[in-house]
């Protein structure tokens, strides 16, 4: 009986020993590439700010538009000297740079309104923002795009005299 065991156990040993032999592969291993690309951060300064010049006050409320690129004219559409709404000193649109990895794409987000207000004198409406930039092709060719920006001023019917002040940002990003 101790001869039959041991038979057994030697055909066993000897039947796992092939059948071990006789499985394929049970795994395989490839290999990628790794990287990454560092960019210039995108990034905008404002060389020149937002000014609609000197207004003469009327009895009627009426609207001055300083366009993207610097022109001014009243609500009529009149321009410089005339307008009887509008002064000699015709103000200017602001201008930003923007500045980022060249040949990037980026989006502007400009303001939807904002105020100027003046000490003891009713605030000001300034909205209808517009930009010299065509949204559809935004690139930064060369790594640096000139910026301008113009909008409308909401004059009140007999506004007071004052000097008036406000601010506004704009937003860049990749897209």
């Amino acid at each position: 009986m101790k001869t039959t065991v041991l038979k057994f156990f030697t055909l066993s040993v000897a039947l796992l020993a092939f059948t071990n032999i006789s499985f394929g592969q049970s795994q395989s291993t490839a290999s990628a590439d790794a990287g990454a690309n560092i960019i210039t951060p995108i990034s905008i300064s404002n060389s020149q700010g937002l000014h609609f010049g000197d207004i003469v006050s009327q009895t009627n409320a009426f609207t001055v538009t300083m366009s993207a690129a610097g022109g001014r004219s009243d609500a009529s559409g009149l321009s410089g000297d005339q307008s009887p709404l509008l002064s000699t000193n015709t103000g200017n649109q602001a201008v930003f740079t923007i500045t980022g990895e060249a040949d990037y794409e980026f989006s502007v987000l400009l303001p939807t309104s904002i105020e100027l207000t003046a000490t003891g004198a009713t605030p000001m409406d300034v909205d209808n923002f517009t930009m010299n930039l065509d949204e559809s092709d935004n690139t930064l060719t060369g790594g640096s795009v000139v910026l301008n920006v113009g909008a409308t001023l909401h004059v009140n019917a007999v506004q007071q005299a004052g000097a008036y002040t406000g601010s506004f940002n704009v937003t860049v990003a990749y897209e």
